[in-house]
Formats: structure tokens, sequence, C-alpha cells
């Protein structure tokens, strides 16, 4: 394409107006809309050339060489000037008088860029599966324990239950922890025991 564009610059005047770093964009710049003749998209240049009466016959007999019949059919010669091709902001007239005028904007005719989603953590690759989240710490239930026992001790708080054996044939008696010691026991919730409590059997009688 770069030596049929020298080869035309004598003889097109929009080439000849025409800065190279124009015609390099429009040359890279691409409108999907529009399949080249050896097929994907047709960039800028090429439309532009189309619609002009050199460069539509140089276009033509490029697609003839290249065996393409489909080029040479339907942009060949004066119909490639007079077939009915939207104006991208191009004013076509005479040849010599071919003038250079804002093309459309490269971002109009961009390809949508996809976002590419984040890699994954090298934990989720190796195993398959999301690493776990951390883990809560636990209560100290033993340490809680012992300071609050510790508290009670301090503050006389902490009630003492003594190991007694009750004996029911020498009632209300009992002993600790050796036989020998043997105590008293009067309690308000031994209603049967209580029954047998003189004070309570001189208040019935």
């Amino acid at each position: 394409m770069e030596a049929l564009l020298r080869q035309s610059m004598n003889v097109c005047p929009f080439l000849h107006k025409t800065s190279p770093a124009t015609l390099r964009s429009l040359s890279t710049s691409v409108q999907v809309q529009h399949a080249a003749p050896g097929g994907g998209a047709m960039s800028n240049l090429q439309i532009i050339a189309r619609r002009c009466p050199v460069m539509g016959k140089a276009l033509t007999a490029q697609g003839a060489r290249s065996g393409n019949g489909m080029l040479a059919g339907a942009f060949g010669g004066s119909r490639a000037y007079h077939s009915r091709v939207p104006r991208a902001n191009l004013h076509t007239t005479r040849p010599q008088e071919a003038r250079a005028v804002e093309m459309p904007r490269k971002r109009d005719h961009q390809v949508p860029f996809v976002q590419p989603k984040p890699a994954a953590s090298a934990a989720q690759h190796q195993h398959g599966m999301p690493p776990a989240p951390p883990q809560a710490a636990r209560f100290d239930y033993n340490s809680f324990y012992e300071n609050e026992l510790d508290k009670k001790h301090k503050d006389k708080s902490y009630r003492y239950f003594n190991n007694i054996n009750r004996l029911a044939q020498e009632f209300p008696q009992a002993h600790m922890t050796t036989p020998e010691e043997k105590v008293t026991v009067w309690c308000s919730n031994d209603y049967l025991g209580m029954g047998r409590n003189q004070h309570v059997l001189n208040k019935i009688s």
C-alpha cells in the first residue's frame, strides 16, 4: 500500500497536500463496518481512496491483480466515484481542487476495550478454592474463671459447703470427715427432719 501511495503522490492533490503524519494516522485507524478486499476491516485511508477517481482506478487494478474480482466489479473505475457511499465529512470535487478535511475521530470507531479480570491469588491456584477467612481469637474461659474465683476469695464472698454425713439412726446427728467428729444438723429445707424438731413439735401440740 505504501508503494502505491508513493506512486500516486504526484497525481493526487489530496496526497500531495496531506502531511505524512495524517496519512499514517488514517492508515492505522479502521472502521469495522467496512470490509477490506482481502478480508478484515478497512482503514480510513482506504475508504477515502475508494471515492477518489484516481485512487479508485488504482485500487481496482490492484484488486484485479490479486485475483479478487469482487473489488473490480464493485468499485471499478467511474462507478467507484459515483457510487453512493457514506461521505465521512469528505467533499469530493474536481481532482485539482481536492483537499483534506476533518476526518472522523478515532474514538468513534475504536473497538471497545475489555477490562481484564483481576488475577486470582496464588493460594486459589494451588488449591482450587478461595483462602479461608482468618479465625477469630477464642475466648480464654479458664483464665476468666480463675480470675473470678480469685476475686471471690479476696472479698470473702466465696461460700464453702461442708461435706457432712447425716446419721438417720441418730438424727439430727451427723459427722464430718471422720465418724468421731459429730455435729448436730438442722436444715430448714429438710421438712421431714424439721418435723422431729422439739420446737416444731411444741408449736403443733
